[in-house]
């Protein structure tokens, strides 16, 4: 049995710790078709976490449910390179960045991923490796980057959806983001 670890979360938003080191086995991710995105992942460098969760559609959704503070402590980055400058000051923490994604025999695919370190948005698609990672694509065109994301322990995962927004509060973003030009 592969196991994988991950750095732990001490609260709610807190910074990652080597002291509070969780050790989870694959086994534990529920993989069972394309539900199996739902969740939360943290992004590679392990410095935000992406929860994914139900549209309302059975399509997934992904918003940015922590970000690692800067050295002040500080969690209230800025979407400062959306190219919509009226969007520019709106807080990334809670952002929506995954959306609009159908479903197919590899997962989901013709969804939309936005990159506040860039400002744009790009064609995407989800899949659950087999380790356990979520491996997600942006693309332009036919070519395509992937990136894998790994599970967030659930100790980490019930303490943040107990501190975090409402699913509500999510749904809510997501409809005043579809009436944007961008994420």
């Amino acid at each position: 049995m592969v196991e994988i670890s991950v750095l732990g979360i001490v609260g709610a938003v807190t910074l990652l710790s080597a002291a509070n080191i969780e050790t989870i086995k694959t086994s534990e991710i529920q993989n069972n078709g394309p539900q199996a995105v739902f969740g939360q992942w943290f992004t590679p460098n392990h410095d935000s976490i992406i929860d994914i969760y139900d549209c309302g559609n059975r399509t997934p959704c992904g918003r940015v449910a922590w970000i690692e503070p800067d050295p002040k402590g500080d969690m209230g980055a800025k979407d400062v390179h959306n190219q919509d400058e009226s969007l520019r000051e709106r807080p990334i923490l809670g952002m929506i960045l995954l959306e609009g994604f159908e479903k197919s025999d590899a997962g989901w695919q013709n969804g939309s991923i936005y990159n506040p370190e860039n400002g744009k948005t790009y064609r995407s698609h989800l899949k659950v490796l087999e380790q356990g990672q979520l491996q997600v694509k942006g693309c332009i065109g036919l070519i395509c980057k992937g990136l894998k994301w790994d599970p967030v322990p659930q100790k980490i995962s019930a303490t943040l959806k107990k501190n975090g927004p409402s699913q509500e509060d999510h749904v809510e973003r997501l409809a005043e983001n579809r009436g944007s030009t961008q994420p």
